[in-house]
């Protein structure tokens, strides 16, 4: 329980880091247990891990919170937006920017599609800034996302 929290972007950048240099024998447990990464769990993992649990907790910290209810499509856009505007890595995806970068192109980084659904289907106006992410972001729409929840949820900034 004690890795489960959101981390801020320069975790997640350490974790990439010491992953990348670690012998591919290593585990990132040992690595942890050596006291050489942060405190939290990527952010790939943690997303992995959200998905399958069933129910959100109450001992969770908010944002985790926040993250399940999204990736489970029982979120409210007031949720959605704050968490964007407090700490929007926590929905973004690093690997296709990555490969945006090796395509020459720079946007950011785009909204991570196991977000996606969670994001366009819930109640309310989603952040501008949140839904010029989404019509900039550069990641292909999973198919489970309506076109008309998609162009809805992005109705003010298409505007």
């Amino acid at each position: 329980g004690r890795l489960l929290h959101a981390g801020v972007a320069a975790q997640e950048e350490a974790w990439g880091k010491k992953l990348a240099d670690a012998p591919s024998a290593s585990k990132s447990a040992e690595l942890f247990a050596q006291g050489e990464l942060p405190n939290v769990l990527p952010l790939e993992r943690l997303r992995r891990i959200l998905q399958g649990v069933a129910d959100v907790q109450e001992d969770w910290p908010l944002e985790i919170q926040a993250l399940w209810r999204i990736g489970h499509c029982r979120s409210t856009a007031r949720e959605v937006s704050a968490l964007w505007g407090g700490a929007p890595h926590l929905l973004q995806s690093r690997r296709c920017d990555e490969d945006a970068q090796s395509a020459g192109q720079s946007r950011g980084w785009p909204i991570h599609e196991y977000f996606l659904s969670g994001i366009v289907t819930s109640s309310g106006a989603l952040a501008r800034s949140l839904q010029r992410a989404l019509l900039a972001g550069g990641c292909p729409i999973p198919e489970e996302v309506p076109p008309t929840a998609f162009v809805s949820a992005c109705a003010d900034a298409l505007n």
